[in-house]
C-alpha cells in the first residue's frame, strides 16, 4: 500500500509540474490537469494511510488503489480531451510564428 501511495503522490507532483510548465510555455492546457494532480496527491495520501483498511471501510484495502486508479485515469482522459479541444480552438498557441522545418545537414 505504501508503494501504491507513493506512486500516486509522485504522479500527482509530476502532473502539477507538467501543468505549470505547459501553462508557462503558452501551450494549450486544461485546468483539469491541475485538478487531476491534486486528486492524485490526495489519493496517494489516502492509500498510504489506509494500509490496514480501517480508514475507508466500505472498500477492501486492495480495492481502494484500483478505484483510485480508475478515477485518476478518468480525470486524465478528461484533461486530455479538454486540452486537445482548447488547442484546436486556438488557445494560447503562438500561431504568428511559422515553423521552420528544414532538415538538418
Amino acid at each position: 500500500m505504501l508503494i501504491f501511495g507513493s506512486i500516486f503522490f509522485v504522479a500527482g507532483l509530476y502532473e502539477a509540474q507538467m501543468y505549470f510548465t505547459s501553462r508557462q510555455s503558452g501551450a494549450a492546457v486544461s485546468a483539469m490537469l491541475l485538478i487531476s494532480a491534486v486528486m492524485a496527491i490526495i489519493f496517494g495520501v489516502l492509500v498510504a494511510v489506509n494500509h490496514n483498511g480501517a480508514l475507508v471501510s466500505f472498500l477492501d484495502k486492495d480495492q481502494l488503489p484500483a478505484v483510485f486508479m480508475f478515477c485518476q485515469a478518468l480525470t486524465d482522459l478528461i484533461a486530455l480531451i479538454l486540452a486537445v479541444r482548447k488547442g484546436k480552438n486556438g488557445g494560447k498557441k503562438n500561431d504568428d510564428k511559422p515553423l521552420d522545418i528544414t532538415p538538418a545537414p
